[in-house]
């Protein structure tokens, strides 16, 4: 069998299109739109007694309709922080996207354009970013047909250096987000750490891959501590392995986390149709409470 790369192209003028008017807009570059800071979203939850929810999606799935209405009830949340966004690929996906992310951006490619993956959003936007897509041109064009588009990106794979990337998204007014997990050690942890953004967003791999089991609790609050310890500024994020209502309830009585993402789970229930999506992201903002102290 032939595997088949989709890329998505970078139009050279990006046309924007609001998916809630349907009307094209004249094409214009849109960059110079100021980026809508992600931990100050986090922030606002957690001034709220309550744990930021980042939830994410992928252009044109399950179909485009049902996106563009999942994403305008999305924006409307109030318990939903940052939306997770992407652009679909169909192939080089890292050890970390599991079966459900790999064939979800695939049906993707199939449903979305550059208007609906393009699209700027009301609520501050994060873009996972795939290697094949910066291999396709290169990170720094990237960068400039996304800025003031996404507020934020983080890279999918496993880059050993990632200040060069950093400085470039950063010229571009765009926070790369770091990740960091348990497993590693101190020197590689804190090496991570330098490049996070004075205030800004790191995204704590809280399972080995999307969609597998959750460290345990004091694995997490044990990563966090030393992460905090070192950069007590940051806000962090934890992703990978959130499924459940009850997943998200023990993450908001851990020490020092801010915020819960859901990735894989959301997925599944956005197939499943609009109605059970809605009540998925109610359920989980049900448990966002951080308990009494």
């Amino acid at each position: 069998m032939r595997t088949c790369l989709v890329v998505r192209a970078f139009p050279s003028v990006i046309r924007c299109k609001t998916h809630h008017e349907g009307v094209a807009m004249p094409a214009r570059v849109l960059y110079p739109r100021p980026a809508m800071e992600l931990s100050a979203a986090i922030r606002d939850a957690n001034n709220a007694n309550r744990l930021g929810l980042l939830v994410y999606t992928i252009p044109g799935f399950p179909s485009a309709a049902t996106y563009r209405a999942t994403l305008s009830w999305l924006e409307a949340q109030d318990n939903v922080s940052i939306i997770e966004t992407t652009i679909p690929v169909t192939t080089a996906f890292s050890d970390h996207a599991n079966e459900t992310i790999r064939a979800a951006h695939s049906a993707a490619a199939r449903e979305s354009d550059d208007a609906m993956t393009f699209l700027r959003m009301k609520k501050p936007s994060l873009c996972v970013l795939y290697q094949s897509t910066a291999s396709a041109t290169s990170f720094d064009d990237v960068c400039r047909r996304c800025a003031g588009i996404f507020d934020g990106m983080i890279l999918e794979w496993s880059e050993p250096n990632e200040t060069p990337y950093v400085k470039t998204a950063a010229a571009y007014g765009i926070e790369l987000v770091q990740c960091i997990g348990p497993w590693m050690d101190q020197a590689r942890m804190r090496a991570i750490l330098d490049n996070a953004k004075q205030g800004g967003l790191v995204y704590l791999m809280s399972a080995q891959m999307t969609g597998a089991k959750l460290f345990s609790r004091d694995e997490l609050c044990s990563c966090i501590e030393q992460a905090k310890t070192y950069r007590p500024d940051v806000v962090m994020a934890a992703g990978f392995g959130v499924r459940t209502e009850e997943d998200v309830r023990v993450l908001a009585t851990v020490p020092g986390l801010d915020a819960a993402i859901v990735g894989t789970e959301f997925l599944r229930k956005a197939a499943l149709g609009e109605a059970t999506t809605r009540a998925y992201v109610e359920s989980l903002g049900q448990a966002l409470a951080r308990p009494a102290s």
